[in-house]
């Protein structure tokens, strides 16, 4: 068991748009209950194909992989940690793990990891080379560490204010579509320097229960303008 005061992170990469990914969603739903949802503003997921969602509780990354096996199997990839150093992901070893591996925590009974969350604009072609120089303005061991369409998340070892590492990045994040820094308090900050919409708490079945109208829809699914979904999937309520 870890420590239950602290956030558990899960990073989740769908197959298709966030839209279509019903299946997967509901399923996930009902493991796991309200949780909170990363976004790049109010009612707009941060990716198209990726979601970032946590939970405070006192189970290991592992242990939440092996309750959500089965759900989790229906997404492209995923990733979970706890902010110290203990994470989940297939396949073992991969980047999250070398993360953790190259740059392990001095004191691993507190969080000591920041996370950059970049959202980059479908037509920019030099997101490898944006990522880089963010890293290199952290002044911290850092490593990208998932992959999306259009984005990228990556960790840094550091203690800094999310704001201070947002004056550091925010010179080559001018191209970007949006960008959040969430520091090793759990303290998140966008380039607007705000931080109230970033997080919103969820049940996973908002996002894929079907209202009555259209004006409805993007109230309460949470969706972007425009995004419309296929089909439904009965989700069991807690």
């Amino acid at each position: 068991m870890g420590p239950a005061k602290f956030q558990r992170y899960v990073f989740l990469r769908t197959r298709t748009n966030i839209a279509y990914a019903v299946d997967e969603l509901a399923d996930l739903a009902n493991v796991a209950g309200r949780v909170e949802i990363l976004r790049c503003r109010p009612g707009t997921p941060m990716w198209d194909n990726a979601i970032v969602l946590r939970f405070k509780g006192g189970v290991t990354p592992a242990e939440v992989a092996e309750d959500w096996r089965d759900p989790l199997a229906g997404f492209d990839y995923w990733a979970i940690h706890d902010g110290i150093e203990a994470v989940a992901e297939p396949p073992p070893g991969a980047r999250a793990t070398m993360f953790f591996e190259r740059h392990g925590a001095e004191c691993a009974s507190y969080p000591t990891v920041a996370q950059i969350f970049l959202r980059f604009d479908r037509n920019d072609r030099d997101q490898d080379r944006t990522t880089e120089l963010i890293i290199q303005a952290l002044k911290s061991p850092a490593l990208t560490v998932f992959h999306m369409e259009s984005g990228r998340i990556v960790f840094a070892r550091t203690e800094e204010p999310a704001k201070l590492m947002l004056r550091r990045v925010e010179k080559y994040a001018k191209s970007l579509f949006a960008l959040a820094i969430t520091d090793h308090d759990d303290d998140t900050v966008d380039l607007r320097r705000e931080a109230n919409h970033l997080w919103s708490s969820v049940h996973l079945s908002e996002l894929i229960d079907e209202p009555d109208n259209d004006n409805e829809l993007d109230a309460e699914t949470n969706l972007p303008d425009g995004w419309r979904r296929p089909g439904r999937r009965r989700v069991r309520h807690p």
